[in-house]
C-alpha cells in the first residue's frame, strides 16, 4: 500500500509540476517555510554546504533546487519534483519538525512564481554571508575551492526576479591553473582563481590576466 501511494504521489506532482495548483504550491511553501525556520535558527549555512557537497546532485540541479524552484529542469519535471521534495526532506529532518508542524504554516495562497521569488530573496543574504565569512575566514572552514566554486555558482543564480543566465556548472581546472570557471550551458559567467589568500577574478579566456578580489564583488552583488 505504501509502494502505491509513492507511486500516485509521484503521478500527481508530474502532472502538476508545470502547474500553477494548490498542491505544487504547496510543496514550493513548505520548503520555504523549513528555510525560514532554518535561518531563524542559525542553521541554514550548514544545510547549504550539506547539499552543496553532495556528489549526486549536479551544479545545475543545484540550481533549480535553490533558486528556480518554481521552473522545470529543462524540460524535465520528474528531476525538478525529486529534487524539491529531497531538499524539503533534508531541511525538515535537520529541524527535528514533524510534518503537521510545518503544513500548519502553509497557506497555498501564493503563486508558484511569488514562491521562486520569495526563495530567492530568503537564501541570497544568507549565502552572501556565508561567502563572505568564508573569503574572510578561510582557514575555519576547511573546504576544498570546489566547493566554494559550487557556492559561488549558486550565488550567482540567486537574482530575485528569475535570472536568465543563472549557472548550470562551476568547475574547477586542474593544477597548475587551479580555476573556477562557471557556466551557463556553454557560455562562461565568471572565473575566478584561488590565490593564498584572496579568491580573484581572472579573465575567461587568459587565466593569468587577474583582476580584483571577490570579497567586494559578493558583498555589493
Amino acid at each position: 500500500m505504501k509502494v502505491n501511494y509513492v507511486l500516485l504521489f509521484y503521478t500527481i506532482l508530474n502532472v502538476l509540476a508545470n502547474n500553477d495548483g494548490p498542491f505544487y504550491r504547496m510543496e514550493l511553501e513548505t520548503t520555504n517555510v523549513l528555510i525560514g525556520i532554518h535561518i531563524k535558527a542559525k542553521t541554514m549555512w550548514n544545510m547549504i554546504n550539506f547539499v552543496v557537497g553532495q556528489d549526486n546532485i549536479s551544479m545545475k540541479q543545484l540550481t533549480f533546487m535553490f533558486a528556480l524552484p518554481e521552473q522545470d529542469y529543462d524540460p524535465d519535471s520528474t528531476t525538478q519534483i525529486e529534487s524539491e521534495i529531497k531538499l524539503q526532506r533534508w531541511l525538515r529532518e535537520a529541524s527535528g519538525l514533524e510534518a503537521g508542524q510545518i503544513a500548519a504554516d502553509v497557506r497555498c495562497q501564493t503563486s508558484v512564481n511569488d514562491l521562486g521569488e520569495a526563495r530567492r530573496l530568503m537564501l541570497k543574504s544568507d549565502l552572501r554571508d556565508l561567502l563572505i565569512h568564508i573569503l574572510k575566514n578561510p582557514s575555519t572552514h576547511n573546504m576544498h575551492f570546489e566547493h566554494t566554486c559550487r557556492l559561488i555558482g549558486l550565488f550567482l543564480s540567486m537574482k530575485i526576479t528569475a535570472p536568465s543566465a543563472y549557472t548550470t556548472s562551476a568547475d574547477v581546472s586542474l593544477p597548475p591553473d587551479y580555476t573556477c570557471v562557471i557556466r551557463h550551458e556553454s557560455d562562461i559567467l565568471q572565473s575566478f582563481k584561488l590565490f593564498p589568500r584572496f579568491i580573484r577574478f581572472v579573465n575567461n579566456e587568459n587565466h593569468r590576466t587577474v583582476g580584483g578580489s571577490i570579497l567586494a564583488f559578493i558583498q555589493h552583488y
